[in-house]
């Protein structure tokens, strides 16, 4: 056979002599390898694909069902792809109609597209998204010279970006003074402070004050008298327990002569329980009931709202918010009207207590709480003396309009009036809405283009797919095709399976009565044990019974081509183990039937390869005649398969006794070392790497030494006497 590939066509030419039927080739060679791998699954039809695996028909009804399920729209071959268009195509259709109804307000309408529209860069589809950007660019243009420097105007990401921070200073204008934290914190203040709440702060200000300086006092004359203390708690005493006329001393309750003493003792009852304690505690005493005083939503900010500069603060959240704020960036002309109007801010500040630079100690923590409690009063006070001034310059800043000139003031075309926060905003929002329904329409154009590319790469694939299913339909019915063949076969050969089976296979009281190939059923092979009744042989047979069955299916297909074509074209068959495929004993029927193939009028040539050396010995013993060989699996060793034909010397012998002359005596002697050098290789080839090596391979002395030496070391199984026989001969 020959194969030539020319011009990208391949020719075969095949020599007439391998030019043989089919059918004899199935027979001879493929079906009888098939039979040892044959298994009988469970189910309701385990001969059938019996029968199937043996005549290879598997494949082709494997090919029928594989291109039922490439046909079947249901399945994944041809629904994955459509499942995707179909979504893309949805996505496309939506992605048109936002762009439809974003045109809606300009009057202009979208025609009907296709997927395939957009595989041409210059067609409608595309002119059309080249259309609406450049729309949407050109109603941009009208405010550019408002906007940052070097923006892409075309690019619909900064249309976007543009429109976005547009609304976002809409919406956060529209909130006014009262959204920032400034304006937010003051007006907490406010809350929290009514008049009688102010009153009653100054009024424990005042009373800190006094209670400080008193503490102070106190502190100080501690310091000249030790006993200061002691002299307080002894006229509390005396005043509880004696009265309020001083007579008797209420340390030593002798007669209180000394004026002077009389006179600090009045003096530290007047001076209650502060006189009794130290600096230390008089301090916290004092500054609990000042920060009792103060709103408990106030206390714990007190200290950051005497660090507060209202004026400054609210500056800072102004352009916090609307000029150094990078969402607005873009818009360069709203940013410095802010900045503009933020110097017309109100003028009035209050300024902010100084902060200490270090640590405070307990006297000078007191007078900062006193200072903020103070500070906190003052800071409501600006915001009743500011807040209107404030809110009056934003009305004006952001809604309203100045009627005055300035420097850096930016002009609208109204007669040289300041635009507003609002005014400006607006014009700007103006333009882009005019811009937006190109903007969005291009966006939404931009999606239609990639949804549809993607839809019609998923419809072509899907075409495609589609074309190989219409080309392979013809095939789905190989299924039908081979079983139709199987039931012909097994029906026509119904009875020469039987005749055949009765050779091979020991009659038992289980007869075998034809076989019958169903639509639905599948393969029925009919047994009896009585003569009238017939079962289904699977539910009782063993699966030797079974192979046997399958064996004389396989002899009588044989037989029955042999005889339609008159002559045998391939008198061979190839068996590979067939003893693993029934019991032992039916053995000697299987060497029958072997002889018979050797012995009819149409005999064949037999090759049978097995492992199993009693088998073998069987097959002389009852008359199988023909050579032996040793095969010798491919392997690292060989590279190939290795066949040492016994027969051969005894062939090379008796040639040599014919010739008789020394020129053949040596021809014998060498074939004998080849073939015996041989056999030691492969005895020998698991025991030295180099048993095999093309320059330095074992000859029969190295080979010999081998095996004398394993046979000395007592290694298994070369410590047995017929070792020790073969080194003596060798």
């Amino acid at each position: 056979m020959e194969r030539r590939l020319k011009d990208g066509a391949v020719s075969t030419t095949v020599d007439p002599a391998l030019s043989l039927p089919d059918v004899l080739i199935e027979t001879g060679l493929l079906m009888p390898s098939r039979m040892p791998r044959i298994r009988f699954e469970k189910g309701q039809t385990p001969l059938t694909r019996a029968v199937q695996s043996l005549t290879g028909l598997d494949d082709l009804v494997d090919i029928g069902a594989l291109v039922d399920g490439l046909c079947h729209k249901g399945r994944e071959y041809l629904s994955t792809h459509f499942k995707l268009f179909n979504q893309q195509k949805e996505l496309f259709d939506f992605a048109l109609s936002e762009a439809q109804r974003a045109l809606k307000p300009t009057g202009e309408t979208i025609q009907a597209f296709e997927p395939e529209d957009t595989e041409d860069a210059a067609g409608p589809f595309a002119t059309l998204g080249k259309h609406l950007r450049a729309g949407a660019t050109e109603l941009t243009q009208v405010i550019s010279e408002d906007l940052a420097i070097g923006l892409d105007l075309a690019s619909p990401r900064t249309q976007a970006d543009l429109a976005g921070a547009i609304s976002g200073a809409q919406e956060d204008l529209s909130g006014g003074l009262g959204e920032l934290t400034t304006w937010k914190l003051i007006s907490e203040v406010a809350t929290a402070l009514s008049g009688q709440i102010i009153a009653a702060l100054l009024g424990a200000a005042d009373q800190a004050d006094a209670a400080l300086a008193e503490a102070l006092q106190l502190d100080e004359r501690s310091q000249k008298d030790t006993r200061l203390q002691l002299k307080a708690l002894g006229a509390h005493w005396h005043e509880a327990h004696r009265g309020v006329e001083l007579i008797d001393c209420p340390l030593c309750d002798k007669p209180l002569e000394d004026g002077a003493l009389r006179n600090e003792i009045e003096s530290l009852r007047r001076a209650g329980d502060a006189a009794t304690r130290r600096l230390a505690d008089n301090l916290n005493a004092i500054e609990a009931r000042l920060n009792a005083a103060v709103p408990t939503t106030l206390e714990p900010r007190l200290g950051d709202l005497a660090a507060l500069a209202p004026r400054k603060s609210l500056i800072a959240d102004i352009e916090t918010r609307f000029v150094s704020r990078s969402r607005f960036k873009t818009l360069a002309t709203f940013t410095s009207l802010v900045a503009d109007a933020l110097r017309r801010v109100p003028s009035a500040e209050l300024e902010p207590l100084e902060p200490s630079t270090g640590q405070l100690d307990a006297t000078q923590r007191v007078q900062a709480r006193i200072a903020a409690v103070r500070r906190l009063v003052l800071l409501e006070q600006w915001r009743r003396d500011q807040a209107l001034a404030w809110e009056d310059w934003w009305a004006h800043a952001a809604v309203g309009a100045f009627t005055e000139d300035g420097e850096g003031q930016n002009r609208s075309n109204a007669g040289g009036r300041r635009e507003t926060f609002a005014q400006h905003l607006t014009r700007l929002f103006s333009a882009i809405r005019e811009a937006e329904p190109y903007r969005a329409a291009a966006d939404a154009l931009a999606r239609a283009w990639k949804y549809g590319r993607e839809a019609h790469r998923l419809q072509t694939i899907q075409e495609e797919r589609e074309a190989i299913a219409g080309q392979l339909a013809p095939l789905k019915t190989l299924g039908a095709l081979a079983d139709a063949q199987a039931r012909l076969a097994i029906e026509t050969l119904s009875d020469d399976i039987g005749a055949i089976l009765k050779r091979i296979h020991l009659t038992e009281r289980l007869a075998f009565k034809g076989a019958k190939l169903q639509r639905k059923a599948g393969l029925e092979v009919h047994a009896a044990f009585a003569a009238d009744f017939k079962i289904d042989a699977t539910l009782v047979a063993n699966t030797s019974w079974l192979r046997a069955v399958l064996w004389a299916f396989l002899f009588a297909l044989r037989q029955e081509a042999v005889k339609q074509l008159g002559t045998d074209p391939l008198p061979l068959l190839l068996l590979d183990d067939p003893q693993a495929t029934f019991d032992a004993e039916h053995r000697h029927r299987w060497a029958l039937e072997i002889i018979g193939l050797q012995t009819r009028s149409t005999s064949a040539q037999v090759i049978l390869v097995t492992h199993d050396e009693i088998f073998g010995e069987l097959l002389k013993i009852d008359g199988v005649k023909g050579r032996e060989a040793i095969i010798v699996s491919a392997g690292p060793e060989l590279a190939h398969v290795g066949i040492f034909e016994g027969a051969s010397l005894d062939r090379r012998w008796k040639k040599t006794k014919d010739e008789n002359t020394a020129a053949a005596g040596q021809d014998y002697i060498s074939a004998v070392r080849i073939y015996v050098e041989g056999l030691l290789r492969l005895m020998l080839r698991g025991h030295s790497a180099d048993v095999n090596w093309a320059s330095s391979g074992f000859v029969m002395g190295t080979a010999r030494d081998k095996v004398r030496e394993l046979h000395d070391a007592e290694l298994a199984p070369w410590d047995k006497a017929e070792f020790k026989r073969l080194v003596g001969q060798l």
